[in-house]
C-alpha cells in the first residue's frame, strides 16, 4: 500500500485520513486549537533544535548547541565557530562532509529529513517509528485553506542489473508531472467536510484526470471546514517519499480544470511547506480564485503575482513573491454563514508551471520510421545476435534463471516477446532483449558505427517505440536505453551507463537510493533523475518517466541533451567514449506480448 508522507510519521491512507477528521486545524487569522504536535526523533548524532533534527558539530545556525549561531565570516567546526573549516568543507557557515551530512547529503543544500541517516553522499532509508502529521485545514470565504500532509513514499536500497538497478518499491499511482513539477495527487477533508476519492493510488501510468467531488458546510465564524484536491510538486516516485520544494519557474500556474456539477468558485492554493501551527502560518500559503466559463471549464495560466495571502482581499494580503512551494491545493471555500454546505463535482486535468525551459526539444510520434532495417523470423536461442547492417538484435538473456523465450523480429529495428517465461527477484532481471548501433559485450560490432568521444558528438538524433501489448501494469519489465561509455574507443564493455526509461517496473528501480531530482525537464519530458552503482558496482546514471510514456507510439529526442545534463552534473566526463546505444526492454518477470516497434540512432 502506498503511505501518506504528513511530516514524519507513515500512515496507511485510510488511517491518515480518519486522524485528520479528528484534528482541529489552526487557520489564517482564526483563533481554533493548535495542532498536536508528535514528537521528532532525530538520529543519534543529531539534536532537535526547534523542531529540527540538526548537527551540533557543524551547523553554522546551532553550533556546539542550540540557536548558537555564527557570525558573518565564520563556520561552525567541531562545534565552535571558526574562520576556516578544521575538516570538511564549507556549506554555507557550516563546515560538513557530505558523504555523511544529512542536511547536506551529496552536496550543499540537500538535506535527508528528519531521521534519515546520510550514507555514502546518498540520503538512507528512514527510521522507523519517527512521528509527527499536520493536515489541513478549513478554507472560507475570507480564509486560505491550512496546509496539508502527502501522499507517496521511500525506497529501499539495492544494485543493479547490468546498466541498471534494482531495489523494490510498490506499484504506485496518482503521480503528476508538468513542466519540473513532479509529486503525487492526494485529498483530505475536515470540519466535517466530505471528498472522494480517498486517494489516487489504484490510478497506475496513468497521469489524470483527477477527479473529486464531495461536500464542504458552511461553519459560520470558524471557516474550518475544507475538502481539497492537492499535489506535491517536488517528490520522488517510491514508497514513503518525502515532500521537498521546488523553484517557482515559468511564467505561473497552468490549470486545466472541467466543474462538472455543483459549485464552481474554486480556489487555488500554493504552499511552502512551512508547519501549519506555526504562528506566521498563514503568511506562507497563497491563494488565487478561478473563474470557470459556462461550460464549467477554466484552461489558462495563473500568473504568480495573482496569488496573494488573502485572495479575497488582495489590498489586505501579501503577494507570492516566487519562493520555491512544495504543494498546490484545490478547494471549494468554506461558505460560512452565506450557506449551510456546498456541493462539488471538479476533475484536474492537468495543473502545474506554465512556459518552463527545459534541456532540449523532443516529441511523441507516431513511429520512429527506420524503413532501412526489415529483418524478420523468430529467436529462441537465448544468446541470439542477429546482424541488421546499421542495427544488431540481441536477445541477451544472460540471466534466464528460468523459463524461456521466443522473439519475433518487427521491421523498423523492432522485436516482440512472443513467449517469456523467465521470473526473478534478484536485482539483476532475467534478460535485455535489445537493439543496437555500436558493440556488444561479446565485441559484435554494427555496421558503420565507431566511438566517438563526448566533447566531439555535435547530436545524437534517436528514437525509440514501444506498446505493451495488453501487458497488465504489475508485469515486471522497463522500456529503456542502455548508452554505454568506456575510458578507451575500442571498448567493448562499459565503465559508465545512461539509461532512459521510458517504462518503469513496478518493484524495480534504477541504480541508486534515492532520485538526485525528482522534476527534470529534458526533451520536452519530465523525468525523475537517478544516480548510482550497478550490481558491479559501476555507476549508472537513469533519467525515468514517471508514468509509462509514449505505449503505442515512439519518443524521439536528441540523445546527446541527456548526455550533456549527465555531464553538467560530474556523472560523465567529456573525455569519456560513447561506445553503444541500446534500446529495448529489461525483463524481471512478465512481457508476453510486449514490443520494441522500432529504433533508430545517430551519433554525430
Amino acid at each position: 500500500m502506498r503511505y501518506n508522507h504528513a511530516n514524519m510519521l507513515h500512515l496507511p491512507t485510510k488511517k491518515f485520513l480518519t486522524l485528520i477528521s479528528g484534528l482541529v486545524l489552526a487557520i489564517a487569522a482564526c483563533s481554533t486549537p493548535p495542532i498536536q504536535q508528535q514528537p521528532v526523533v532525530c538520529l543519534s548524532t543529531q539534536q532537535n533544535c526547534n523542531g529540527v533534527c540538526v548537527d551540533v558539530t557543524s551547523n553554522g545556525t546551532h553550533c556546539g548547541m542550540c540557536n548558537n549561531a555564527c557570525g558573518q565570516g565564520l563556520f561552525c567546526s567541531a562545534s565552535a565557530c571558526a574562520a576556516t573549516c578544521a575538516v570538511g568543507m564549507p556549506c554555507g557557515n557550516s563546515c560538513v562532509d557530505t558523504m555523511t551530512d544529512s542536511s547536506n547529503c551529496g552536496g550543499c543544500g540537500m538535506p535527508c529529513g528528519n531521521g534519515v541517516a546520510c550514507v555514502s553522499g546518498q540520503c538512507a532509508v528512514s527510521q522507523t517509528g519517527a512521528g509527527g502529521t499536520s493536515a489541513g485545514s478549513g478554507g472560507g470565504a475570507n480564509n486560505t485553506g491550512g496546509q496539508t500532509g502527502a501522499g507517496g513514499g521511500g525506497a529501499a536500497t539495492g544494485g543493479a542489473g547490468p546498466g541498471s538497478g534494482g531495489a523494490g518499491n510498490s506499484l504506485i499511482g496518482g503521480y503528476h508531472v508538468h513542466g519540473d513539477w513532479a509529486g503525487f495527487a492526494f485529498t483530505f477533508s475536515d470540519g466535517g467536510a466530505t471528498i472522494t476519492p480517498e486517494s489516487f493510488e489504484t490510478m497506475l501510468d496513468t497521469d489524470g484526470p483527477y477527479c473529486v467531488k464531495g461536500n464542504v458546510l458552511g461553519t459560520p465564524e470558524l471557516y474550518n471546514s475544507i475538502a481539497a484536491l492537492g499535489f506535491n510538486v517536488s517528490q520522488p516516485k517510491i514508497e514513503d517519499a518525502p515532500v521537498n520544494k521546488v523553484a517557482s519557474t515559468g511564467d505561473g500556474v497552468f490549470v486545466d480544470i472541467t466543474v462538472n456539477g455543483g459549485d464552481t468558485g474554486i480556489r487555488v492554493q500554493l504552499e511552502d511547506g512551512t508547519d501549519p501551527s506555526a504562528p506566521d502560518a498563514a503568511e506562507h500559503r497563497w491563494c488565487a480564485n478561478l473563474t470557470v466559463d459556462a461550460n464549467g471549464k477554466f484552461q489558462d495560466t495563473i500568473p504568480w503575482d495573482a496569488f496573494n495571502t488573502t485572495c479575497w482581499d488582495a489590498a489586505e494580503g501579501t503577494a507570492f513573491d516566487k519562493r520555491e512551494i512544495a504543494k498546490v491545493l484545490l478547494y471549494v471555500p468554506d461558505p460560512g454563514e452565506a450557506d449551510p454546505s456546498l456541493d462539488f463535482d471538479f476533475c484536474v486535468n492537468d495543473i502545474g508551471p506554465a512556459n518552463v525551459q527545459g534541456r532540449g526539444t523532443g516529441e511523441i510520434v507516431d513511429s520512429c520510421g527506420n524503413s532501412g532495417v526489415n529483418w524478420s523470423g523468430t529467436q529462441t536461442d537465448k544468446y541470439a545476435n542477429v546482424d541488421g547492417g546499421s542495427y544488431r538484435f540481441q536477445a541477451n538473456g544472460w540471466n534466464l534463471v528460468n523459463g524461456n523465450m521466443v522473439i519475433d523480429l518487427l521491421p523498423g529495428a523492432g522485436f516482440k516477446m512472443s513467449t517469456q517465461s523467465c521470473n526473478t527477484t534478484t536485482d539483476a532481471p532475467c534478460s535485455f532483449p535489445s537493439v543496437y548501433v555500436g558493440t556488444s559485450a561479446d565485441g559484435k560490432r554494427s555496421g558503420g558505427y565507431s566511438a566517438k568521444q563526448i566533447s566531439a558528438i555535435q547530436s545524437a538524433p534517436t528514437c525509440l517505440g514501444w506498446s505493451s501489448g495488453g501487458t497488465p501494469s504489475s508485469h515486471e519489465y522497463n522500456v529503456s536505453y542502455d548508452v554505454w561509455f568506456a575510458s578507451n574507443s575500442g571498448a567493448t564493455y562499459a565503465d559508465k551507463f545512461l539509461m532512459v526509461w521510458l517504462r518503469d517496473p513496478p518493484s524495480f528501480q534504477p541504480g541508486g537510493m534515492f532520485p538526485v531530482q525528482d522534476g527534470a525537464v529534458i526533451g520536452s519530458q519530465t523525468w525523475q533523475v537517478w544516480n548510482g552503482p550497478n550490481h558491479e558496482n559501476k555507476p549508472v546514471t537513469s533519467y525515468v518517466a514517471p508514468n509509462a510514456r509514449a505505449d503505442g507510439k515512439a519518443y524521439s529526442f536528441n540523445l546527446k541533451d541527456f548526455i550533456d545534463d549527465a555531464v553538467e552534473r560530474g556523472y560523465l566526463s567529456p573525455n569519456d567514449y560513447l561506445i553503444s546505444v541500446m534500446g529495448g526492454m529489461e525483463i524481471w518477470g512478465g512481457a508476453q506480448g510486449a514490443s520494441i516497434t522500432g529504433f533508430s540512432a545517430q551519433v554525430q
